[in-house]
């Protein structure tokens, strides 16, 4: 993966990226959590119960010997993306968070989960979290500020929720261990918690706007593994082409069109978004492809 330097003025004693040699068209972005909730679920004297703290950060398990009581909290957090470009291909993408805890005791290792959820009650969201797409793997957290890299299927969770979605993501501990607080939204600017983004704008974004309408393509399935199925809207009054591009702008496939449905494999083509392009001179019409295996 490209490593890419990012300089953060306010965190710059807290936060130091790996150091490499960008790319001259390699863009950075800082997102600050544009809100947090803790939600927990917890028995006491053998009635669970589950409940909400907004603007607050919390994770982990915990129990009391006197009175019986016993809970599991995960931290939820939310991001909005309206700031990246709908085509943007990211390159790197690291969630940043500052924690409160004692590194005497140990911290247990965690996940960072990516979950969808819209509603408001505290049971639907507990089981959303933990149900959440695994996006890190596991490690420890320590006192002070922790960065945490998201695998492929969290790049791609996050590619998949451009242009302008809302990023919702967790720390789900599994471990028992002491409960272990972080920093929210509601902390000085400089502790929020922070998304570390650095993307491609593709060469794709750069091709004229259509001079003239041209037949509607649908792709499906998307996402897709090994083939999807190509179909247009209307016949074609002209010879039309279409063609595929990755996230550098470059032509991965091409083939004329000559009728609707019609099948193209992408079996060989390695997981990412690419852009499909059906054209005719200067009449395109696109569609993105994600790619998954």
């Amino acid at each position: 993966m490209l490593r890419v330097t990012l300089t953060i003025v306010a965190l710059l004693s807290c936060f130091r990226l790996a150091s490499g040699s960008p790319r001259p068209d390699t863009l950075e972005t800082t997102l600050r959590a544009v809100g947090s909730v803790s939600v927990s679920k917890y028995t006491e004297s053998g009635v669970t119960r589950y409940d909400l703290l907004y603007e607050d950060l919390g994770y982990g398990q915990w129990y009391n010997v006197y009175p019986p009581v016993d809970g599991h909290e995960h931290a939820a957090l939310l991001f909005d993306l309206s700031a990246i470009p709908n085509t943007a291909d990211i390159v790197a993408y690291e969630l940043g968070f500052f924690q409160y805890s004692d590194d005497t005791a140990g911290t247990p290792p965690y996940e960072l989960r990516a979950f969808d959820y819209a509603g408001q009650e505290p049971e639907s969201l507990f089981a959303a979290v933990e149900n959440g797409v695994l996006a890190a793997t596991q490690r420890e957290a320590h006192h002070g500020w922790n960065r945490v890299p998201l695998n492929d299927t969290g790049v791609q969770w996050v590619q998949t929720r451009l242009p302008g979605n809302v990023l919702r993501a967790a720390i789900k501990e599994d471990a028992w261990g002491e409960l272990a607080y972080a920093y929210g939204s509601t902390d000085p600017e400089t502790l929020r918690p922070c998304l570390l983004l650095s993307y491609l704008p593709t060469a794709v974004e750069e091709r004229p706007t259509p001079a003239a309408p041209c037949p509607t393509l649908d792709i499906t399935p998307n996402p897709c593994d090994r083939t999807a199925t190509v179909r247009l809207s209307s016949l074609l009054p002209t010879p039309y082409s279409l063609s595929v591009y990755d996230a550098c702008g470059r032509v991965i496939f091409s083939q004329p069109v000559r009728h609707s449905p019609f099948v193209i494999r992408t079996s060989s083509f390695p997981a990412g978004v690419y852009v499909a392009c059906l054209s005719s001179g200067p009449v395109c019409q696109e569609r993105k492809i994600a790619v998954v295996r």
